[in-house]
């Protein structure tokens, strides 16, 4: 399965205060408690190394972090949808367009076998926020979340 997944609508997902009152008496089953939106972002550019065909380079939308996945939306309607376990490596990067967050993602094949000695193919995006301030995300507990400012 590819890392990144086109999407024409974002993944369920609930606030933490639906999920509060989800989880304030035992669901049926675990299974029932949908995942969480930790961030919503606006204005966030998104630049893929190699070029995606299906997903235009420096399309602006607004990134959703989400207990399950990474997701984007731009205005067209048109998103993807990253599962956190395709993000290899995350940092944020510090250049002359301003901070942003690098990624790494990994292309290889699910349950496909890899040698030591072999390389995996990967994919870079970065996300670039509008606001400089907005602040660093950072991968904890399979989950991008965003904390303090960038410097």
């Amino acid at each position: 399965m590819p890392a990144v997944t086109i999407i024409q609508s974002l993944p369920h997902f609930v606030t933490p205060e639906a999920h509060a009152d989800i989880t304030s008496s035992t669901p049926q089953s675990l299974d029932d408690i949908p995942p969480v939106l930790r961030l919503l972002q606006k204005d966030v550019t998104i630049q893929f190394e190699p070029e995606m065909e299906e997903f235009a380079q420096n399309n602006k939308g607004e990134l959703y972090i989400i207990d399950s996945a990474l997701a984007f939306m731009a205005p067209s309607g048109r998103g993807f949808q990253i599962n956190y376990p395709n993000i290899t490596l995350h940092a944020i990067a510090r250049g002359e367009e301003g901070p942003s967050i690098y990624c790494q993602l990994d292309e290889t094949p699910e349950g496909a076998e890899i040698d030591d000695d072999e390389d995996t193919q990967m994919t870079e995006l970065r996300l670039i926020p509008t606001d400089a301030q907005a602040g660093e995300y950072i991968i904890t507990d399979n989950s991008l979340k965003l904390t303090s400012t960038f410097r």
